[in-house]
């Protein structure tokens, strides 16, 4: 892999309108380049730069957030949003990225 960009991998679902009943039929693969030869991964500050971009990439890939109270369409978002995140970040292997990716992870999970 390029050391100046990661690819972020995403199952990603058509949200819009009605699902069909085999969701699963309709999953496509979405890629979507992060570029991050600007930064240094190896200290904190760059590492969690590239964690805000691989997230905003992860919202591109798997489409725009549907509403909440969509209970086909946002569950389906969240899951591929997740999975783009941490795909891309398991790619990259860079353990400061990983190190503070987890720790983002363990606190959105002990605020909910």
């Amino acid at each position: 892999m390029n050391r100046s960009s990661a690819y972020l991998l995403a199952s990603a679902f058509a949200l819009l309108g009605a699902m069909p009943s085999n969701a699963a039929d309709s999953r496509q693969t979405v890629s979507v380049a992060v570029n991050f030869s600007d930064l240094n991964v190896s200290k904190e500050e760059g590492a969690s730069m590239l964690i805000g971009r691989i997230e905003a990439a992860a919202r591109v890939a798997c489409g725009p957030e549907p509403d909440n109270r969509n209970l086909t369409g946002h569950p389906l978002f969240v899951k591929c949003y997740n999975e783009a995140e941490n795909n891309a970040i398991d790619h990259l292997g860079n353990p400061v990225v990983s190190r503070l990716a987890n720790r983002a992870e363990m606190i959105k999970t002990a605020g909910n």
